[in-house]
Order: C-alpha cells, then structure tokens, then sequence
C-alpha cells in the first residue's frame, strides 16, 4: 500500500500528442450543464494546457513570421507522432539532448502543431499517464474509484454472508456479515472524502449535492441504521436474524443508489444523463484510459481488495471476541445473580 501511495503521487504526469488532441476536443463537449456560465468557463479552461512526454529531434529554428522558437519533437507513443513544438525563447541544450523531457503544451487548434509553455521535467524516471480531462486531478482516481467499488464488493459480501446465517443459522456467517458492512461503511467514507476532495479541485466545491453525492449519503445513512438497529437489540438469535434480514434488503437499495439512479439524472460526476462519456475507468475509447493506465488502476484496486480481506479478517475475529467476552460478561453477572 504504501508502494501505492508513493507511484500515485510522487511521479510526474504526462501524455501523448493524442492525449492533448482528445482532452481539447473532450473539453469542448463534456462541460457539464449544472455548472454557472462562470464554472463553466473554468472547467474550459482546465484542459487548455496539457504535459507531454516528448524528445526533439531537430534543432532549434527561429520563425520570423511568429517570433517564436521552432522545434520538432515526436511523443512516447507507440507511434513516435512527430508535432512541432513553438517555444517563446530559445529551448536549453539540456531540453534538446535529453531523451525524455515533459513539457506544457497549449493546443493552437492543430494536431501537429503546439505552443510550449514550460519544462515541467527532464529525464523523469517514470511518468504516470495522463488522463484526459483530469490531469493533476487523475492521481486521486487511483484511491477513490477502488474505494468506492470496494465498499460495493463489501456490502455485497455482507449480504451473502447475511444469507447462508438464515439458512444455515452460522453464527461464523453472522460474524461475517457484520464486519463486511462495518468495512463497506468504511470504505464509502472514505471514498465519499476523496470525491469530495476532488469536486473541490474539480468543480469548486467539496460539496455539491451532486446525484452522486446525494445517494452515496443515502446508501451511508441506510447502513449506519443497520449498526443502531443491531446495537438496539439485545444479544442473541433475534438480533442475528433481523439484522441479517435487514442487510439484504438494504443491499437491494446498493445497485439503484450507485449504478442507476445517478445515471439517471444530470449529474457532475462522470456517466449522468446527457454526459457524452461514462469516466475513464468504462469508457471505452482507447485514447481515455490505454493499456498502461489501465495496469495501474488493477494493480490499485487489487491493493484495496488485498487491504479489504486482511482488515476483514481481523474485523470478523474482533465482532467473535467481543460477542464472547459479553457472553462471559453476562454469564458471571447471571452467577452472581443466582448467589446472592
């Protein structure tokens, strides 16, 4: 985990010609109409530099006619797509021989040709992909998406577990189904403070009352009266059952509040009525999150799972222990009840 924490903020970002073309045009579509006039112009805004990973390949060329230093430079891609590159003074020898260098780039409104707006870094030992429409932004991604799918993957495992204890009446099972809605609460905590962090960058606000917020604040609010429902009630059979009952209907409300109704209402957040694309993570346009992205963000989330199962694991053994230390508990004040 803390590999991850370190390779999701440390390293620099940076992308491809391609990349820059498609956060431009992406802008210009994918403003969001709850946004004022004024957000909107900043949201914009946001794209209209991009930092690419790029090496010149020519020498430097004064043009007259713009009064600008002339470069030709060819991206990381695969592809090596060769652009010229415009600087307002003339680029150091060190930009010029290094093999890697990631440079802010403005779009002119043509593919191949770019205006340089500073040297972000030279020779970075390694780069985080850029993701078109977020750009610094991007590096909470690898926290917020798994957190908030992990808390699903929990309160669905807590449902199951809820299941097997009414049929099977397996206090193990019982056991189970508390400590993977006490993480899956966690969880979407958790994942509701990143987001929230990132509307504040992205859209000005740490809140918003977005769809999405509000029902991931209904989902919460759901799972917190299981707790109160499940303290409410004395140890024992009763309490195991209804709190099992009530966990798989609470986990009907999961796929509507998180995957449906957010999807049907315009929304800020990626994937609402009339957006013209569904985030990175789905959307299934190459150029939004490519091979390389896509390994960083599995490797991500199978850190989450990995940290879900060995927290779940101790919660299961905590919600045991606790249960028979109060069993002991109750079983001695009923002894000293009977010898009095």
């Amino acid at each position: 985990m803390g590999v991850l924490i370190v390779a999701a903020l440390a390293p620099p970002i940076g992308g491809t010609f391609a990349d820059a073309v498609y956060a431009n045009r992406w802008g210009t579509l994918s403003v969001p109409s709850l946004l004022s006039v004024r957000e909107r112009e900043r949201f914009r805004g946001q794209e209209r530099t991009v930092p690419v990973v790029l090496r010149c390949v020519s020498a430097a060329v004064y043009d007259t006619a713009l009064g600008l230093w002339s470069v030709w430079a060819e991206d990381d891609s695969p592809r090596r797509v060769l652009a010229r590159v415009l600087f307002p003074t003339v680029p150091s020898e060190e930009l010029l021989r290094a093999r890697r260098a990631i440079v802010e780039l403005e779009w002119t409104g043509t593919d191949t040709l770019w205006i340089a707006q500073r040297v972000r870094s030279l020779e970075p030992f390694l780069v985080l992909p850029y993701i078109p429409g977020l750009g610094e932004r991007a590096r909470i991604l690898y926290f917020h998406v798994p957190l908030a799918w992990i808390a699903v993957f929990a309160y669905a495992i807590a449902a199951l577990a809820a299941l097997r204890y009414l049929r099977r009446r397996d206090l193990e099972a019982e056991s189970r189904a508390v400590a993977a809605a006490a993480l899956g609460t966690l969880f979407a905590v958790l994942a509701t403070a990143t987001g929230a962090i990132w509307a504040r960058f992205n859209w000005g606000a740490f809140w918003n009352w977005d769809p999405r917020q509000t029902t991931i604040v209904v989902l919460l609010l759901i799972y917190l009266a299981y707790f109160v429902l499940r303290g409410s009630l004395p140890e024992g059979e009763r309490r195991a059952r209804l709190g099992s009952v009530y966990l798989l209907f609470a986990f009907v409300a999961v796929p509507v509040l998180v995957f449906i109704l957010p999807r049907m209402m315009e929304s800020l957040h990626p994937g609402g009525k009339g957006d013209v694309t569904i985030g990175p993570v789905l959307d299934p346009n190459p150029e939004a999150l490519d091979t390389l992205k896509q390994v960083l963000f599995s490797g991500s989330l199978l850190a989450f799972t990995a940290l879900f199962g060995w927290l779940w694991s101790l919660g299961v053994r905590v919600v045991r222990l606790t249960e028979l230390v109060r069993w002991h508990m109750d079983r001695g004040n009923g002894v000293s009840g009977e010898a009095r």
